[in-house]
């Protein structure tokens, strides 16, 4: 019964192959050396369903190199952080976010609403930090994958374009190499406008250095509370450490504070803006130059 039942399900799989190959596959027109001389070989090509199966294969390929690609360099990322601690960290962390806010629950010259105050902009500059961190990281992460499937396409394009210098490159007739070339071309254009629309390069500088100015002025408001001065505050950290330590005032009265908070707020308003705008200058010469063609197509 069990051989049986092995030839009776490898008869019906062989119709559903031969269908499906059918689909796929089709006799290829003879050429015109073949069409002069009598010969019993046949000769196959891809059918245009076969070119559009093999496009979308190629292009779920390139989708999961992405994905894979993504998520090992977020994890990459994770694993040599450097501005989110590590779980062995955080409770240290933890820990010195709590000493800070008491800190500035018994800083003596504050009144009611000015500790509410510092809490708020200490929170608000860990929260920040911790926003554009990940912004970093997601930004240099996407910028990697998306590289990895442009250099891929580039290799597979030029591969293509190397095998069809036997067929021609201009009027190249192999339905395979045709599919495959196509394939590439879209999977190098598609990644390259993303980049170029979320401007990742330009974009992942600007989230370090809006990063780097936060954790400054986390460090500096730490430092004044500690030492209960009044420093001269700054997102730059080469300008921080410029002050003589000498003439710092001291928070003596609720004046000094306020003059803190001033501070504080001034050099947040003074950062540059999170880019979300989107550059859409490639886009639009790349519409324009595939209409100009359609155009100058139809006019033929």
């Amino acid at each position: 019964m069990t051989a049986q039942a092995r030839v009776q399900r490898r008869r019906f799989r062989l119709p559903l192959f031969r269908s499906w190959l059918g689909l796929l596959v089709e006799l290829a027109p003879p050429s015109g050396d073949q069409a002069t001389t009598v010969t019993n070989t046949q000769n196959y090509r891809l059918s245009r369903s076969g070119q559009i199966t093999l496009g979308l294969t190629i292009a779920l390929l390139a989708f999961l190199l992405y994905h894979q690609s993504l998520a090992a360099n977020q994890q990459l990322s994770q694993r040599f952080a450097f501005c989110r601690p590590l779980q062995s960290v955080e409770p240290a962390q933890i820990e010195s976010e709590q000493q800070t806010m008491s800190m500035i629950n018994n800083l003596a010259s504050a009144t009611p609403g000015q500790k509410l105050r510092l809490r708020q902009q200490y929170k608000l500059l860990l929260l920040d930090s911790d926003r554009l961190c990940g912004l970093g990281y997601l930004y240099r992460s996407q910028e990697d994958a998306l590289m990895t499937v442009a250099t891929s396409a580039i290799s597979l394009l030029s591969l293509t374009f190397a095998m069809g210098l036997a067929h021609g490159v201009v009027n190249n007739t192999n339905r395979t190499l045709q599919a495959v070339q196509v394939s590439a071309i879209g999977l190098l254009v598609v990644p390259m406008l993303f980049l170029q629309l979320g401007e990742q390069q330009r974009d992942t500088s600007i989230y370090l250095q809006l990063y780097l100015a936060h954790r400054h002025l986390i460090q500096q408001l730490k430092s004044a509370v500690a030492n209960q001065d009044l420093p001269i505050l700054s997102a730059d950290s080469s300008q921080a450490h410029q002050t003589d330590q000498s003439d710092v005032p001291r928070l003596t009265d609720a004046g000094k504070v306020a003059e803190l908070i001033r501070r504080i707020d001034q050099q947040l308003q003074s950062l540059p803006p999170v880019p979300i705008s989107l550059n859409d200058t490639t886009v639009k010469h790349v519409y324009g130059w595939l209409s100009n063609s359609w155009k100058q197509e139809i006019s033929k």
